[in-house]
């Protein structure tokens, strides 16, 4: 009796990923212009994550509480529906790529999230503030010493990063390098 209700479960579970594959094709085709074919559709799929068993579900199932989503996507949108829509966008299909929630830019990936929905990598490290081991500070951390995060102000005035022009004898952060190693 067990080995029925698991091979029944099995069968159930491979019928909904082939579900949601087939209807994530024909969602695909039916918001490209022209429409593309069914394998290139799935192409498509499998190069924003969204082919795998997981993936085809977790997307067929948010494109059914959201219908609209892959013509107005809203900035709560699962990784796998940004990346679907980037990559359509970027083949010069007529969809709205999500916008990040920060910024507004739609020309990023949104690959993190915020309290206020998704948004780019640069927003989501620009919001990260820690207190800065030199200054004590709250502020945007770009380096980490030994004594802790540092940030921009401490960073840029670091003794320990200047060193001599060979052109003029100043002592400064190096902006640019000779060929043979001198700044």
């Amino acid at each position: 009796m067990r080995n029925r209700d698991g091979e029944k479960q099995r069968l159930d579970r491979i019928a909904a990923r082939e579900g949601a594959r087939a209807r994530l094709i024909t969602d695909v085709q039916n918001i490209t212009e022209p429409a593309v074919t069914p394998p290139e559709a799935q192409e498509i799929l499998e190069q924003a994550q969204a082919w795998t068993a997981w993936g085809a579900l977790a997307l067929h199932r948010y494109l059914d509480q959201h219908p609209d989503a892959l013509h107005v996507p809203p900035s709560d949108c699962p990784l796998a529906l940004a990346r679907l829509l980037d990559l359509l966008a970027a083949a010069g299909h007529p969809v709205n790529a999500p916008a990040c929630s920060i910024c507004g830019r739609s020309d990023r990936l949104l690959e993190c999230r915020s309290p206020d929905g998704r948004c780019c990598n640069w927003c989501k490290h620009k919001t990260k503030v820690h207190t800065c081991a030199r200054c004590r500070q709250e502020a945007h951390v770009v380096t980490r010493r030994p004594e802790g995060p540092i940030c921009r102000r401490c960073y840029a005035t670091d003794e320990d990063l200047f060193e001599e022009c060979v052109e003029c004898g100043r002592r400064r952060r190096p902006t640019k390098r000779r060929a043979d190693g001198g700044a």
